[in-house]
């Protein structure tokens, strides 16, 4: 839907659901929590519309208007009472997402991560609110970029977060994180590969590692294989293993694929053993990995093979 059309459709969800509502004769207290809990339902797509809208509608250079952010603030707004809800939740986040990253060019994470946080500071006072907001977007930002840079948004999440038990969860978070930083020493591990020869991280020593892991049955792993394929050509003769390691559970399918295909570098199978990527909090693949000839490491986020910065970053490497 165009904008307005997609901003009335809401608006006429919620007065038919409101009018339902009101014919069923519960208590008028129960309603009106309900209407809010509707309201925060209906409105809960309106933060990602800028995102989803360009691609249904094919219009790649498609901007919201005013009227559009007005309506997310007016829509989505400040209250205490509603914290434990979670379609207010949802919906409080994504109008702070929604708003820094209105007029954001560049979307790296720590940058979206300051913008989220001064969003909040200059557009909402309730100190409940702010702390859920903050602790919220900071936890984010560790879940997913680390603590390297954490010392640029820790300030924020001291003073606006006071209750015991988020903080307490974050520093066990950040604890985590802090063993995956960047120059300490990697976790290990010890798989076969696809011979059925034994390889650990310590017999890589001396070279670049750069980790893939993966499996056959996903499909934004397998995209990226033709692009580590190039990165294997381009770089398999310096000082640095290519290391790919599937948590395929049918090792029989990974067996195929890596022989059908002539999958390079050193194919591993971690024979369900996910040790080696709990230690690295890997919720979500392809996930790469990037180690020193030492076995410290560079990057635990590394970029993918398809990113152009990957191959900058390895020609970067001191002796590679």
């Amino acid at each position: 839907m165009e904008e307005a059309e997609f901003l009335a459709s809401l608006d006429e969800q919620i007065k038919k659901l409101n009018e339902n509502l009101d014919t069923l004769g519960f208590d008028p207290q129960f309603n009106q929590l309900e209407k809010k809990r509707l309201a925060y339902m209906v409105y809960g797509p309106l933060p990602i519309y800028p995102l989803y809208h360009p691609y249904y509608a094919q219009a790649p250079d498609f901007k919201p208007t005013d009227a559009f952010y007005n309506k997310l603030v007016s829509a989505i707004t400040e209250d205490e009472a509603l914290i434990g809800m979670n379609w207010y939740q949802e919906a409080l986040i994504g109008r702070v997402q929604a708003m820094a990253a209105k007029d954001l060019e560049d979307r790296d994470n720590l940058t979206f991560t300051k913008k989220q946080l001064d969003y909040v500071e200059q557009n909402f006072k309730n100190p409940a609110v702010v702390e859920y907001l903050v602790d919220q977007i900071v936890t984010a930002y560790v879940k997913d970029s680390g603590v390297d840079h954490l010392a640029e948004v820790a300030p924020v999440y001291s003073a606006k977060v006071t209750d015991p038990a988020k903080k307490a969860k974050f520093d066990e978070l950040c604890a985590k994180w802090a063993r995956i930083a960047v120059g300490q020493p990697s976790p290990s591990f010890k798989y076969l590969d696809i011979n059925g020869k034994e390889v650990s991280l310590a017999d890589l020593a001396g070279k670049y590692v750069y980790i893939d892991t993966w499996a056959t049955w996903c499909g934004p792993c397998r995209g990226e294989l033709p692009h580590l394929k190039t990165l294997e050509e381009k770089y398999g003769k310096k000082n640095i293993y290519f290391v790919s390691i599937s948590c395929d559970r049918d090792k029989a399918a990974w067996e195929k694929m890596v022989k059908e295909d002539k999958l390079g570098g050193i194919q591993l199978h971690n024979g369900g053993d996910n040790t080696f990527m709990d230690a690295y909090m890997i919720t979500g693949i392809p996930r790469f990995i990037l180690l020193d000839k030492e076995g410290k490491i560079i990057n635990a986020k590394m970029t993918r093979p398809s990113n152009p910065e990957t191959a900058k970053t390895f020609d970067a490497l001191e002796g590679i």
